[in-house]
């Protein structure tokens, strides 16, 4: 595109990177009108907007091919490319939130990412678009209005994670708004917590052995970057964000000369190091070794920008052929790979969590529930202490020597390493059933 050198810091940005297809087909527009950026009008972008690429779209397609769009003029804008103020084009009328809630957002920019707050806007727009179409007063919100809007949100379809998003930041700006006197009731009797939908609880999707094994083997032999790159992620439990934005020096020495990943921020905000092992070492190498020595990250765009995430789902689709599994493999299942085939080999939670890079604990005993090899082995290990334990009973022994408490807790403790918060039910079960015999026996009951 020879008129498209405005557009390549853009495209560079978070913003443009969402809205590229739109910039790119804007420019080749301009080339074929023999337009410069400096020179277009507001007549001129309305005319592009009337068929952005040459074929009927939805109303929903529309609209955002609109705001793409502006965000790309309003980055040429503060740049002062643009010879007027496309604030004043009729396609960027946003629809305006009342004063209290855009009071509420100014509120969350100091403690908040971005992405976050714009979360909430979009939230808390689509709450005020019902309460105007349901005439509804903010001040006058009852719990039957609240009922109406979560039924709508039910309507539409939305998956469970997303109404529960909603709900949850929506009762945030109620309780804001009640803090401050502007609501009539209790903003915790307006939205419950009984309203926040049960979500959903997946397990891992490893890929199978032979599927990893064969997916590895093709990966490997590719010297394509990108497949490098997904091989990368499959030897390190990167997710897809995080390979994307690994810098070119992403290498990190300790004093004992062992080399580590250093991932950067990535979903969860937190950045943490992975050991390498000489073939991941390997593949950086080769990667930094590919392309422009002095560049910014490890893999980039022939463009000089990020790669793209289409992309590398592209690659690792045509990586994928002919390989048959039940799902779809995904970018994110050779994390999941990764993480599984490590508990399997005998790694413990707390160490896996910190190599995922995982805040909670509970997201890292997802994995514990299908890592059988691990659980069968520890089953099996501790069938040989209890066999061991109570031999003397199979050689003769009175059965006056056999403990039945002792035995139980012994079970109970098994129990608990093995199954993990899985088996706390089976743990309550097998305790009543001690606390029972110890009160036939006359012993005492523990706690617990």
């Amino acid at each position: 595109m020879k008129g498209s050198e405005p557009a390549r810091g853009f495209l560079r940005s978070e913003a443009g990177q969402r809205a590229e297809a739109v910039a790119r087909r804007f420019h080749r527009w301009l080339d074929a009108k023999e337009l410069a950026v400096s020179a277009i009008e507001p007549a001129d972008v309305e005319r592009f907007l009337k068929l952005p690429f040459r074929r009927l779209v939805t109303a929903r397609t529309s609209h955002n091919y609109k705001r793409a769009l502006m965000a790309y003029l309003l980055w040429l804008d503060d740049r002062g490319m643009l010879a007027f103020d496309p604030r004043q084009l009729g396609a960027y009328r946003k629809s305006p939130l009342p004063p209290s809630a855009q009071s509420f957002l100014r509120t969350l920019e100091p403690t908040h990412r971005p992405s976050t707050c714009g979360s909430y806007r979009s939230s808390l727009l689509q709450f005020h678009r019902w309460r105007e179409d349901a005439r509804i007063r903010l001040r006058s919100l009852k719990r039957q209005h609240v009922e109406q809007w979560l039924l709508s949100l039910s309507d539409r379809k939305l998956s469970a994670s997303t109404r529960t998003q909603a709900i949850q930041q929506v009762r945030a700006y109620l309780r804001w708004l009640g803090e401050r006197g502007e609501l009539r009731r209790d903003p915790d009797d307006l939205i419950r917590s009984r309203d926040l939908p049960r979500l959903p609880t997946y397990l891992p999707r490893p890929l199978p052995p032979d599927i990893d094994r064969e997916l590895q083997a093709r990966l490997g032999r590719s010297l394509h970057p990108w497949w490098q790159g997904l091989l990368l992620m499959r030897l390190t439990g990167l997710r897809v964000g995080e390979l994307r934005m690994l810098q070119y020096h992403c290498v990190h020495t300790d004093t004992g000369q062992n080399f580590f990943l250093k991932v950067p921020l990535g979903k969860l905000h937190n950045e943490r190091l992975v050991p390498l092992s000489p073939q991941s070492l390997g593949i950086i190498d080769f990667l930094q070794q590919s392309g422009r020595r002095a560049r910014q990250y490890l893999l980039e765009r022939v463009d000089g920008s990020m790669v793209r995430y289409v992309d590398l789902a592209c690659h690792l689709r045509r990586a994928c052929e002919g390989l048959e599994t039940p799902e779809p493999i995904t970018s994110h299942r050779l994390r999941h790979t990764y993480a599984t085939s490590l508990l399997n080999a005998g790694m413990s939670l707390v160490s896996l969590m910190k190599l995922l890079g995982h805040r909670d604990y509970r997201m890292t005993l997802r994995y514990a529930a299908i890592t059988q090899e691990t659980v069968g082995r520890e089953y099996f290990d501790a069938l040989e202490q209890l066999e061991s334990r109570y031999a003397q009973l199979r050689a003769g022994a009175r059965p006056d020597d056999f403990d039945p408490v002792q035995a139980l807790d012994d079970v109970a403790r098994w129990a608990k390493s093995a199954i993990g918060g899985d088996g706390q039910a089976l743990v309550k079960r097998i305790g009543r059933v001690r606390d029972a015999i110890a009160r036939r026996t006359n012993r005492p009951a523990e706690d617990g």
